[in-house]
């Protein structure tokens, strides 16, 4: 009967195990095309063009990969490739703006950007953002 008891509650525990599909508090994949992630994107890519030295605006060309975390507010986690486009800074409109096809100018920046953004205050800004810069393959 003992032996019963103990296969029971192993059961239950892996049946409680394997429900739990995210940890608490931790880091759960999101879809690019959110609203919450478009938001942190653009206010990313907009810190991204201020902070850069690059005559030439850059815009998102790919979205690798986001995810999200609660903290004291939500955490973006985004990793993505940017392009140098044909507009010069100041510009209004980033996403009309076409990617450079002369070779000279062609450049993909891969980066991982992450975005704090705590609504009930206010608050959205930039934790970190590593790029790294290689040549865009032709």
């Amino acid at each position: 009967m003992a032996r019963l008891w103990i296969v029971a509650a192993a059961l239950i525990g892996l049946a409680a195990v394997t429900q739990a599909s995210t940890l608490l508090g931790g880091r759960e994949k999101a879809r690019a095309d959110s609203a919450g992630v478009k938001q942190a994107l653009a206010f990313a890519l907009y810190q991204y063009n201020k902070r850069s030295n690059d005559e030439y605006e850059a815009r998102v060309v790919n979205v690798r990969n986001v995810e999200t975390q609660l903290v004291s507010g939500v955490l973006y986690f985004m990793d993505v490739d940017i392009g140098r486009t044909q507009c010069k800074k100041p510009t209004a409109d980033v996403k009309s703006c076409e990617l450079h096809t002369d070779p000279a100018f062609v450049k993909i920046s891969t980066c991982h950007l992450e975005v704090l953004k705590v609504p009930w205050k206010s608050i959205t800004k930039i934790d970190s953002s590593l790029t790294k810069a290689r040549l865009a393959e032709q």
